[in-house]
């Protein structure tokens, strides 16, 4: 009888095995999972709310451009400037990130946005034209952004770029 038991067992458990490494049959198990991101600015909207809930806070961005290696920290007078870059933005800017077919593994400069010594968003600034938003912990696509539209003292690839080349 146990002998029987097992043979059975064995006999339903191997073919779930081997469809398992199938990765067709994994995409199509998890895609009922899938839930549709509720707005395409969703990340952005939230780094807007922490940074004016937070301006009393410890908050602090650090910058990295990838080109050098070089890491710097943004001072606080240039959060300001951040901060009339999130409120220049319009909803058109915001691009669907699925259908785009950007690199977005390499970018030029990366800000990570930390709250209380705690990194709680990311902002890739792909080249002078697009920037992605995600936090660490996003389980939807990133925001993506064409700032090619913003003025030259609002785009954020342009404050990255003077605050890395230009400033001490």
């Amino acid at each position: 009888m146990i002998k029987y038991l097992k043979i059975l067992l064995i006999c339903l458990i191997f073919p779930f095995f081997i469809l398992s490494c199938n990765s067709n049959f994994i995409n199509t198990l998890k895609s009922p999972l899938k839930i549709k991101k509720p707005s395409l600015s969703l990340y952005t909207n939230n780094l807007i709310k922490t940074i004016n809930n937070s301006a009393n806070s410890n908050l602090t961005i650090s910058i990295f451009y990838s080109k050098l290696g070089k890491n710097k920290t943004i001072p606080k007078e240039y959060i300001e400037n951040i901060s009339s870059f999130f409120n220049s933005l319009k909803p058109e800017y915001f691009l669907d990130y699925s259908t785009s077919n950007l690199d977005t593994k390499n970018p030029e400069y990366r800000l990570t946005v930390y709250l209380n010594e705690k990194s709680i968003f990311v902002i890739d600034i792909l080249n002078d034209k697009y920037i992605t938003i995600y936090p660490w912990d996003g389980s939807y696509e990133p925001d993506l952004i064409d700032i090619s539209n913003l003025h030259t003292r609002t785009n954020l690839f342009n404050i990255a770029d003077y605050l890395i080349k230009y400033h001490n």
